[in-house]
């Protein structure tokens, strides 16, 4: 029994895709949308939109009104994971720097230009150097 080229493929029973009610192709124009969903244009078109959507009032269930930022905020500030606390008081404060300088105040130590072995050998001097200096005192 040879197979109808209507059939489609992943259907084995032999339906025509004319036959599926509710799937498929839509083949009415007025259920099309054209345009798509349209992206903003540029960065302060976004940055409107996100000022827009976090400024609409949502009220929360005792049915007091809030501001969607203010809802965000407070729900970054109470997780339990320290990233949202971190980023909002990096926004709000500015972020601490993370550069750690290795030179010593003369200028003589400069770490880029050591071999690994030399950095640790110098710390273990460092190291050592402390400990007599605690146990002298």
């Amino acid at each position: 029994m040879a197979r109808s080229s209507k059939t489609t493929k992943s259907n084995k029973k032999g339906v025509y895709p004319a036959q599926l009610k509710g799937k498929g192709f839509d083949a009415h124009p007025e259920h099309i949308n054209r345009a798509g969903r349209i992206p903003p244009k540029d960065v302060r078109e976004l940055n409107d939109l996100i000022d827009e959507i976090l400024a609409e009032e949502i009220s929360d269930s005792s049915g007091q009104k809030m501001q969607k930022i203010r809802v965000l905020l407070n729900r970054l500030i109470l997780s339990k994971t320290p990233v949202g606390q971190i980023h909002i008081l990096d926004r709000r404060f500015g972020k601490v720097p993370d550069k750690v300088d290795l030179s010593n105040t003369d200028g003589s130590l400069k770490p880029e230009t050591l071999k690994p072995s030399e950095i640790a050998e110098r710390v273990a001097q460092l190291l050592l150097a402390n400990k007599k200096d605690d146990a002298g005192s």
